[in-house]
């Protein structure tokens, strides 16, 4: 049995919301860096991460620290694409 969520929770997603959203843009530039580590590609995904740093910057929430240290983690531990991790090495 499925509960709806309740007004606190559904508060909670909204107000982390702008992390989501720059979260999955990150995303989407390392899928397009995947596919094509070509110029545009690269300040693509340059911008989606100074824009989660800048998110988080003006959160104060757990989820919003945790998101930006993903991005720099996976860069830094030797991610699929060196372009990847020179990239989010530059916008740390």
């Amino acid at each position: 049995m499925s509960t709806e969520p309740s007004r606190r929770e559904l508060d909670a997603i909204a107000s982390e919301w702008p992390v989501i959203e720059a979260e999955l843009a990150v995303v989407e530039a390392e899928c397009r860096l995947a596919l094509s580590s070509d110029a545009l590609a690269v300040r693509a995904h340059r911008r989606a991460v100074k824009a989660l740093e800048a998110t988080a910057r003006t959160r104060t929430t757990r989820a919003a620290r945790v998101a930006v240290e993903k991005v720099r983690r996976v860069a830094g531990a030797g991610s699929r694409s060196m372009t990847v991790a020179a990239v989010a090495s530059v916008a740390a």
